[in-house]
């Protein structure tokens, strides 16, 4: 059972969950459940100019994704960024 604790690097559970919840801290990504996209769906069929649908996850995803990526940008950015991805994001 002790061999359960250890993985082939030689690190036990508890440093490997150590380390990840301290690039967890660094990151600010504690709430990150909390986080909703910075553009919502009526905004993204909106700007994409179509109608909602199966795709609006994929492409709420794809925002959210940029969110992270750009702690810093704004809704705008984010709007320019759906635009330069239109046939990526209705394809899905």
């Amino acid at each position: 059972m002790l061999c359960d604790f250890y993985e082939h690097d030689g690190k036990s559970v508890v440093q490997r969950y150590t380390t990840f919840a301290e690039y967890v801290r660094s990151q600010s990504l504690e709430n990150l459940y909390e986080r909703v996209p910075i553009i919502n769906g009526r905004k993204m069929a909106e700007v994409l100019q179509t109608k909602t649908g199966p795709w609006m996850r994929g492409a709420l995803d794809l925002v959210m994704a940029w969110q992270l990526d750009n702690p810093d940008g704004s809704r705008e950015d984010a709007i320019e960024m759906v635009k330069q991805k239109r046939a990526e994001i209705l394809k899905t």
